[in-house]
Formats: C-alpha cells, sequence, structure tokens
C-alpha cells in the first residue's frame, strides 16, 4: 500500500522546474487570498460595526492562506535560483 502511495507520489512530481512553475495550485491560492483580502476591505468600508464579525472569519481564512502563499513563492524562488 505505501510503495502504491510512493509511486503515485512520484508519478505525480513534475518533471522540470519549468513544469512546476506551471502548476495551477499556486495560483488558484493567490487568487482566493486575493479574493478573500477584498471581501475583507468591503467589510472595513460598508459598516464597520455590522461587518465585525465576517471580518474575524475572513482574517482566520486569510492567515493561513498567506503563509500559503508566502511558502509558494519562498520555494519557487529557491526553484529558480542555481544551487551553488
Amino acid at each position: 500500500m505505501t510503495a502504491t502511495i510512493t509511486q503515485v507520489a512520484i508519478d505525480n512530481l513534475p518533471g522540470t522546474p519549468g513544469q512546476a512553475l506551471g502548476s495551477a495550485a499556486g495560483g488558484i491560492i493567490i487568487a482566493f487570498l486575493l479574493g478573500l483580502m477584498v471581501v475583507r476591505l468591503l467589510l472595513v468600508v460598508g459598516d464597520p460595526e455590522r461587518g465585525r464579525p465576517a471580518r474575524i472569519v475572513v482574517d482566520l481564512a486569510i492567515v493561513p492562506l498567506l503563509a500559503a502563499a508566502i511558502m509558494l513563492m519562498v520555494g519557487r524562488l529557491v526553484e529558480i535560483q542555481p544551487i551553488g
């Protein structure tokens, strides 16, 4: 079972750094993060008092997405730069 899962994971890895940069996962994370930031700004501008509970929930969703986006960008920069 473990060997099968490992083989599936290896088969799904991109072959070159260029293929890794072309994956859609990073774009989805960034798009969702930007969408949540726009929603938060609209909640702040619209009605600060009534939007406060929703803003707290949006803030809780933004934090892990922001961490994922930062890790994604650092990983992409490390892939692009030559080693050594």
